[in-house]
């Protein structure tokens, strides 16, 4: 064998070594079709992402305030609204975070946005009907900008995973976003 021949050889060696290789099915067009990654990248849109990482800087606010108002209101329907929050938190993350995760590039905010955590620092100080009409303020906040989220990932979205996770969402959103305006009226605490 040829010198040109032995460094072919070894180069091809190498790149079955690093994984670069595809199997003869996935060669032939099989169902193991290797989608090279930039193809995985491009399926993402600008909503898909946005809406990735809206919902789950919603989650990561959401989830601590239904924590807190679950432990904190001394209102019984406020306290009961916080702790359907924590369950309605917790089924986006578990619906979500799978629709959203392995190779596509989603951002999965870790803490809330710096001006949530403001916001639930200031709720922490707050206690008896002062924290119980503040809550549900932020709730109608929140969760209008969750629906926004949802309902723009459903007319614009492309990501076949994560649409269908808005659509299946979408309905529970706007139920607790009219409890939550229904606490807000009822504390007749006036919106900014």
């Amino acid at each position: 064998m040829s010198k040109a021949g032995k460094a072919l050889g070894i180069a091809f060696m190498g790149v079955l070594a690093v994984g670069g290789g595809a199997t003869w099915a996935q060669q032939r067009g099989g169902a193991d079709q290797p989608q090279p990654a930039g193809d995985r990248k491009a399926q993402i849109t600008p909503t898909d992402e946005g809406f990735v990482r809206g919902a789950s800087d919603a989650y990561q606010m959401g989830s601590r305030l239904a924590t807190l108002t679950a432990a904190r209101a001394s209102d019984p329907a406020v306290k009961s609204f916080g702790a359907a929050m924590v369950k309605d938190f917790i089924a986006l993350s578990d619906a979500l975070k799978p629709a959203a995760s392995g190779e596509k590039g989603y951002q999965w905010a870790e803490q809330p946005a710096p001006e949530d955590s403001k916001i639930l620092g200031a709720l922490e100080r707050m206690q008896g009907k002062s924290f119980d009409e503040a809550v549900p303020v932020q709730f109608v906040a929140l969760l209008e900008k969750l629906r926004a989220a949802l309902s723009t990932e459903i007319e614009k979205g492309h990501d076949p995973q994560v649409k269908p996770v808005a659509q299946k969402l979408l309905p529970t959103i706007e139920n607790r976003l009219h409890q939550a305006r229904a606490l807000n009226k009822r504390g007749a605490v006036p919106r900014s």
